[in-house]
């Protein structure tokens, strides 16, 4: 396989989810963390399956050791992201597969008051989630922080964004989202970083790609701005990794990097999966060779040259693409990390 840090990109040693550089943790292996297995079989609940039964004591108690054994080095200074995506942690963000969490919160509240009317008991179970899922989240993360205090702790997908930002040619999350966001924003406060996600769901998805990554970056600068903390954006190379011929395309690819550098984010996390690597690796090691490598080059090289001479060389003609509309941010990030994992 390619070697990535011949492109500078940087890369855990050995290639390892959890390393030296970054480390990911992961819900069913983060202490106990409370979800459902089946999303239409509610016998199917771990850990107590909706947030407010889960036992927190226990919980934070399993998070200690897992973090230990995780992250060894206790003056680990690196990215640690937190990934917990089986429920949203507003009532309203949890539909489609997500709602057996609506469902069940009702349900535990009838157990409890089984005269309640439908409309007060699903008032009920809406505010007790609110809060218990809020309060989960941030006493996890606040654990983290005592265990590992100099790593940067934050949550994968967040601050979030609609899924369709970008289809009308508007580049921002819109008004509800803003809403939610600023309804987690004491979740938000105790993160010492944002991990965003601006993975593109299909192949050449062109301008709307390009205003989607722009909008979900917009929404996680508006936050960061509020509460000084640094942007490290989750991509990806793949948009099918168990699948043929899976891998962005050079636009795609070019609308995550470029977009997310001249956002002015700190860094772009590339994820991918673990699960069958003997069979991919050689076509990943092809395209970081052929054209991640490469377009990672090119950009360092564009932003240096930005940066040089303080002005907007042709050269830099994607940097001034980005300006308008976007004055209140970075026009380039010539530190950009591009980080492997």
């Amino acid at each position: 396989m390619e070697f990535p840090q011949t492109y500078g990109i940087l890369a855990n040693n050995e290639y390892k989810f959890q390393g030296n550089i970054i480390v990911v943790l992961y819900e069913k292996k983060f202490g106990l963390y409370p979800y459902y297995k089946n999303f239409s079989d509610p016998t199917s609940a771990v850990n107590g399956g909706i947030p407010q039964r889960a036992n927190l004591t226990a919980h934070l108690a399993k998070l200690r050791d897992d973090i230990e054994k995780a992250i060894p080095n206790e003056g680990f200074n690196g990215l640690a992201v937190i990934d917990y995506e089986k429920w949203r942690p507003l009532w309203e963000h949890n539909w489609y597969t997500k709602r057996i969490y609506r469902r069940e919160s009702i349900a535990y509240v009838m157990e409890r008051y089984p005269n309640k009317n439908k409309t007060d008991a699903k008032l009920t179970a809406m505010n007790e989630f609110n809060q218990a899922s809020l309060e989960f989240l941030i006493k996890t993360i606040r654990e983290a922080k005592k265990i590992r205090p100099f790593a940067l702790w934050g949550y994968y997908g967040m601050p979030f964004c609609n899924y369709s930002a970008g289809r009308n040619g508007t580049i921002a999350c819109g008004e509800v989202f803003e809403r939610f966001n600023d309804r987690l924003l004491p979740l938000y406060n105790e993160s010492t970083a944002l991990y965003p996600s601006i993975y593109l769901p299909k192949r050449e998805m062109n301008l709307i790609g390009c205003l989607y990554v722009i909008s979900v970056l917009k929404e996680a600068k508006r936050i960061a701005d509020e509460l000084q903390l640094p942007i490290y954006a989750f991509t990806g190379i793949e948009y099918f990794p168990l699948i043929n011929d899976p891998y962005y395309t050079q636009q795609d690819l070019r609308n995550s990097l470029r977009r997310a550098s001249a956002m002015g984010v700190d860094g772009v996390i590339i994820w991918s999966t673990s699960k069958n690597m003997a069979k991919r690796c050689v076509a990943i090691g092809n395209y970081i060779r052929y054209q991640l490598g490469p377009e990672v080059l090119q950009l360092k090289e564009f932003t240096k040259i930005c940066s040089e001479t303080n002005r907007y060389p042709e050269n830099c003609k994607f940097f001034r693409e980005m300006k308008n509309g976007l004055k209140n941010y970075h026009c380039y990030q010539e530190d950009l990390d591009i980080i492997l994992i």
